[in-house]
């Protein structure tokens, strides 16, 4: 496949119902979660929705990459505690970004799909403060590709998003938005972020050179 993301995530996380902020964090040199680690997680509070997120180097925050994907009742691990281990299994013996996807469409999905759907949206929003900051729609499938400007008035409204201090930028490709077809909702985060002395703001020209990038290579493996 085109796509691919060099190195090995070093991070990941686990995240209900949209909080990242209170997301399980696990690095790459901790131990790995027992069962009853994982149970316990499973069972503090009720949720409907369970995601996991892998992270390439985490701690650079102008050249993070994320990985989210979602789990549904459609997946071959239909059970939220073989979703996590299956996860788990391929964060701590990863190869390569082509074997970590063929991995996740045999053993967690049931099916190859994993970024082979059509790109529904690409959004922007502070990592881990996805929606207590809230995203910006930036495109939906079968509008017209924004220009940079476009892009600068949409993020302009809103103010929380840049300049911040919480977290940096990403901007975030999105499969499966409606969660209408059979695999899961995926989505890849790239940073969108330039760091300044008190945080972190939007860096434009990256940002919209990466976006035009991924969005055309995207497009190419349709």
């Amino acid at each position: 496949m085109e796509i691919d993301i060099p190195g090995i995530p070093d991070k990941i996380q686990f995240a209900i119902d949209g909080k990242y902020e209170n997301a399980w964090v696990i690095d790459i040199n901790d131990p790995r979660p027992t069962e009853d680690q994982l149970q316990d997680y499973l069972i503090k509070e009720e949720f409907s929705e369970l995601v996991v997120e892998y992270i390439w180097r985490s701690t650079d925050g102008e050249n993070a990459i994320v990985v989210t994907i979602g789990k549904n009742d459609n997946l071959l691990a239909k059970n939220s505690a073989d979703f996590m281990k299956l996860t788990l299994d391929v964060f701590y013996d990863y190869g390569n970004f082509d074997d970590f996807v063929n991995y996740i469409d045999r053993k967690v999905i049931g099916l190859d799909f994993l970024f082979k759907a059509p790109l529904d949206a690409i959004r922007v929003g502070v990592l881990n403060h996805w929606f207590s900051v809230g995203p910006v729609d930036l495109w939906r499938r079968g509008e017209v590709f924004p220009t940079l400007d476009a892009i600068k008035t949409k993020v302009a409204t809103n103010p929380r998003l840049s300049p911040t201090s919480l977290n940096y930028q990403a901007v975030a490709f999105i499969f499966n938005l409606d969660r209408k077809l059979r695999g899961p909702y995926h989505v890849i985060k790239t940073s969108a972020a330039k760091k300044t002395n008190s945080g972190w703001e939007v860096d434009y020209e990256k940002f919209y050179t990466q976006m035009n990038n991924w969005f055309n290579v995207f497009n190419k493996t349709k």
